[in-house]
Order: C-alpha cells, then sequence, then structure tokens
C-alpha cells in the first residue's frame, strides 16, 4: 500500500518537492504548479486555499504531496503497466483531498467567527 510518507521515495515518481535542493526557479515554478493543481481541484475556496498557502507551513506540505501524488499517479496512467499502484495512487489522492479539504473547511469556519 502506499503511504503519504513514501510518496517522494516511491519508484513510480522521481519529482523532488519543494523541500529538496534546488535553485529558487525551480522552487518557484514547483510552487505554481501545486498552487495551480490546488486551484482547479478547488476553484471554490480560491481565496481560502490561498490564505493557507501563504500562513500555513503544514496546508503547503500537503499541496506538494498531493502534486507529487497526482503526477505519479497520471505517469503511471499513462504508462499502463501497474494497475494496483495506479489505484493506490489514486486511494492516497483521495486522502489528501479530503485532508485538505478539511483544513480549507477549519480555516474558512475560524475564518467566520
Amino acid at each position: 500500500m502506499v503511504k503519504r510518507e513514501d510518496i517522494g521515495s516511491s519508484p513510480a515518481n522521481s519529482l523532488p518537492t519543494n523541500s529538496s535542493s534546488g535553485s529558487g526557479s525551480h522552487k518557484a515554478a514547483q510552487s505554481i504548479g501545486y498552487v495551480n493543481l490546488l486551484l482547479q481541484r478547488f476553484p471554490n475556496v480560491k481565496e481560502i486555499s490561498v490564505q493557507l498557502l501563504m500562513q500555513n507551513p503544514v496546508f503547503r506540505e500537503l499541496c506538494e504531496e498531493y502534486e507529487v501524488c497526482n503526477r505519479a499517479a497520471e505517469n503511471l496512467a499513462r504508462s499502463g503497466s501497474n494497475e494496483a499502484m495506479l489505484r493506490e495512487y489514486k486511494a492516497l489522492q483521495l486522502r489528501l483531498e479530503g485532508e485538505l479539504l478539511g483544513y480549507m473547511s477549519q480555516q474558512g469556519s475560524d475564518a467566520s467567527r
């Protein structure tokens, strides 16, 4: 079973995350990637998600993990080589989406107080 902790070391995906070493422009490009993915997936909570991205490092890390997981699932789907691994990554995507939505829901309820 693929776990969130395993994403960065998975043989199915060797994509670096923002926490890896690299040039500033490479990190900025990665940030744009997961921000775009987040806003595409959750367009109705754009304001809350952008606020969380700027203020919450745990939320940012979840976004990075979600992007890496999404890319791994896309690569596996494209290759068609390992259906079981693809199912695991799809399940992980759903769990990460749930966590992201939980953070956004909490932020939204805090803002309405």
